[in-house]
């Protein structure tokens, strides 16, 4: 009886921490606005490797406010969705953008994705 009920008491307490520590919306936004950052700014230095310091840090800084607007203008297309233990964030098709975990967000792309669709639309 008395292992049952410390079982019991376990499962409740990590549930609780679960619940407690998931991450909401804007951590999501943040990590996927940072992932996108990242790739675009890698792209942008890759064609300005001869370029001084002070133009590819005023480029860093258009970047991040240019792709900063384009998350804001587009995140109430962003669903949030809460499942007490774990929360996602879908975008456009009901894709699944991220997923968070135990305080922390996991991006379901990365640096190559984003740099294969910027490629796609400068070949266009």
């Amino acid at each position: 009886m008395k292992n049952n009920y410390q079982k019991l008491l376990l499962t409740f307490f990590v549930l609780c921490l679960c619940i407690g520590i998931n991450p909401n919306s804007n951590n999501h936004k943040e990590a996927i606005k940072y992932e996108i950052i990242q790739a675009v700014r890698h792209e942008f230095r890759k064609d300005m490797k001869n370029e001084d310091e002070k133009a590819k840090n005023l480029g860093d800084f258009f970047i991040t406010f240019i792709v900063t607007g384009i998350l804001n203008t587009y995140s109430d297309a962003m669903k949030y969705n809460n499942y007490y233990v774990f929360s996602t964030i879908s975008g456009k098709e009901n894709k699944t953008l991220s997923i968070g975990f135990l305080g922390k967000v996991y991006c379901l792309f990365d640096e190559n994705d984003i740099r294969k669709e910027l490629n796609k639309k400068d070949k266009k």
